[in-house]
């Protein structure tokens, strides 16, 4: 362990592209810091009723699953890299998406109270997105990270990513420290940005063997 972490900045010193995919990762790794967050504004804001979180969770896992079969055909006919933007840029409309659906339903109405369970089946909308864009996501960063390490050195590679995002995910438990003062929008709104500048990160972005 301590000979691998030895090697680290050497590995991020003489590989660029590898500094700049580890950046794109831990932002957009920061949809963490909403998604823990999303059956609680239903039930806090909306007041949907607890039962709707196992109906969340489920299309959450649906969308994960049935968009597989979308994203393998935007990577053969797009490539890897803009499965990644794309997948990206959905990761960061998700949180907005939840901090604005539900202030937009009140503002118009739209509640629980007058409709019933309408309002609290429509924000299924924020976990089918969450779903998905997690799915294109995973097969994009997987894909990226065996092009940009070495063969030889892919553990390492490998080992280094996982070792910086465990730190990273304690930050769900940062972000549910401070809900309860300042509310679920700063944190959504908060992730959204980053997850913005992860997005804008993968623009450009060529495979190796192009950006020469």
């Amino acid at each position: 362990m301590k000979d691998q972490l030895a090697r680290a900045p050497a590995l991020l010193e003489r590989n660029p592209t590898f500094r700049r995919y580890l950046l794109v990762r831990v932002l957009l790794n920061m949809t963490r810091l909403a998604e823990p967050f999303y059956p609680i504004l239903a039930l806090d804001i909306l007041e949907a009723p607890a039962s709707m979180v196992g109906l969340y969770l489920s299309a959450m896992t649906l969308a994960s699953i049935l968009s597989n079969l979308l994203w393998q055909r935007v990577e053969r006919a797009r490539g890897v890299y803009f499965l990644l933007q794309i997948s990206s840029l959905l990761t960061a409309l998700t949180p907005l998406l939840a901090a604005v659906l539900p202030w937009l339903m009140r503002w118009v109405g739209f509640t629980v109270e007058q409709r019933g369970l309408l309002p609290a089946y429509l924000f299924t909308g924020v976990f089918l997105l969450a779903g998905g864009s997690e799915s294109g996501r995973a097969i994009g960063l997987l894909a990226l990270l065996l092009d940009v390490a070495p063969d030889e050195e892919r553990a390492s590679y490998i080992g280094l990513v996982n070792t910086v995002l465990g730190v990273v995910s304690f930050l769900p438990i940062l972000a549910g420290a401070i809900i309860d003062w300042i509310g679920f929008e700063p944190i959504f709104f908060t992730a959204a940005g980053l997850l913005l500048l992860g997005y804008l990160s993968t623009l450009g972005w060529k495979p190796a063997d192009e950006s020469t």
